[in-house]
């Protein structure tokens, strides 16, 4: 009877383990229509659709958090804001740090940098890496320390190539990190805090709008924005649902691994929009990438080598 139990436990994790892949998976793909999805919005600008894009997902989230059942975790995060002032200027600056790479995804592709930013993003996770050995005193693996080195040529080849790396790559590639350290410090790396740092950002996106050039008019010109703004938001919700989901039912590894899909399709939709590598960066983008398979076949054999073991 327990050889049944088990095997129905097996049957079932492995069920649940493929229903969070496939929500890794499609997380990854809304975010990189998303980045071709910014072009159907001209005439708006970068900061015009990020206004819209904060005052069309704030609502969005808030369903979805609702609706899971973790308004509690909302709750949590302005009772700790309200009693104590620095926990609220921490609050802030992780919201700017976010509000920060939110803007710069949609204005990269709509002004010919969506390639500069998909470099950092192919950068991030070695950053975070590297910040988990400087700040966290992380051992890095025998993979990880040869995945550092190739994306260190790799951003020696663009130095050499262009004579600097874009401020776009580097606000991604550390950025990001920056975030993440910030919200580790904080401990809100849950769903209130990210509706939190939202939710903040939500004065500015108010005002951007009200104070942008682009007449209002310009919704009776172009009257597609009245469908597409609140799909923008619909659809960001849905990427982070989907992440949020999977990173609860996947193993960390596995869902670290995965995330990995994201900066690659970034790539391939700057492609499409038009924008070139140019020969000589060909070795940087190369080494980045050789970088991504070094962590994602390690991380791999980690996962598998508990379970081997078990």
């Amino acid at each position: 009877m327990s050889n049944a139990n088990q095997t129905g436990d097996r049957g079932a994790a492995r069920a649940n383990s493929g229903r969070g892949v496939l929500l890794s998976l499609a997380g990854s793909a809304i975010a990189g229509v998303m980045y071709y999805y910014a072009t159907l919005l001209l005439p708006l600008g970068g900061l015009e659709i990020f206004g819209w894009r904060m005052v069309c997902t704030v609502p969005c989230m808030a369903l979805f958090i609702w609706f899971y059942g973790e308004w509690r975790l909302v709750r949590e995060v302005a009772q700790k804001a309200k009693e104590r002032k620095s926990f609220f200027l921490w609050l802030c600056l992780s919201s700017f740090l976010l509000a920060l790479q939110l803007w710069l995804f949609l204005w990269a592709p709509i002004n010919n940098k969506a390639l500069d930013v998909s470099l950092g993003y192919l950068l991030m996770p070695l950053v975070m890496v590297l910040c988990g050995r400087c700040i966290y005193r992380d051992k890095l693996a025998p993979y990880q320390k040869l995945a550092v080195a190739c994306a260190v040529l790799g951003v020696a080849n663009q130095v050499y190539q262009a004579g600097f790396v874009s401020l776009e790559t580097l606000l991604v590639a550390f950025g990001f990190p920056a975030y993440f350290v910030v919200k580790k410090h904080i401990k809100t790396e849950g769903l209130g805090g990210l509706l939190s740092d939202m939710t903040l950002m939500l004065p500015a996106a108010v005002w951007i709008i009200w104070q942008s050039p682009t007449e209002l008019t310009v919704f009776t010109r172009h009257p597609k924005l009245f469908f597409l703004l609140p799909l923008l938001g619909v659809i960001s919700s849905m990427a982070v649902a989907f992440f949020v989901t999977a990173g609860r039912i996947l193993p960390m590894s596995i869902f670290g691994l995965l995330s990995y899909m994201e900066p690659v399709l970034l790539v391939l939709v700057a492609l499409i929009l038009g924008e070139r590598i140019p020969p000589g960066e060909m070795p940087t983008y190369a080494l980045v990438f050789a970088a991504i398979a070094l962590l994602a076949l390690g991380g791999l054999r980690e996962w598998k080598r508990p379970a081997s073991a078990s």
